[in-house]
């Protein structure tokens, strides 16, 4: 369904682009400005939402999918060095049995 949508206002919006009105209006340093007014909106908006975000998750002690993901970065990390030394005793074992039996 949004998918729909979505290609629905696409199609419109290809359309307008062609309307001559349309592209006077979009090339006027007035829509140009408020144009970019609504996207500096839009960012700041965004920022202050993550801001919040950040604030209230902290409060309440939650973990966020960055904790989550610096967890996991050091989980496979761990994991690797575990590995890593296994390996090491399998090769320090079989040098001392074969220091063993050359005696």
């Amino acid at each position: 369904m949004f998918k729909n949508l979505k290609d629905k206002a696409i199609d419109g919006a290809m359309k307008a682009m062609g309307n001559d009105q349309v592209q006077k209006v979009m090339n006027s340093p007035e829509f140009q400005q408020f144009m970019f007014r609504a996207f500096q909106t839009g960012m700041k908006v965004k920022s202050d939402v993550e801001e919040a975000r950040k604030v209230v998750v902290k409060r309440m002690n939650v973990a966020t999918g960055d904790d989550l993901e610096d967890l996991k970065r050091t989980l496979d990390r761990l994991e690797r060095k575990v590995r890593d030394l296994k390996d090491e005793n399998e090769t320090l074992k079989e040098k001392l049995d074969d220091a063993g039996s050359d005696d």
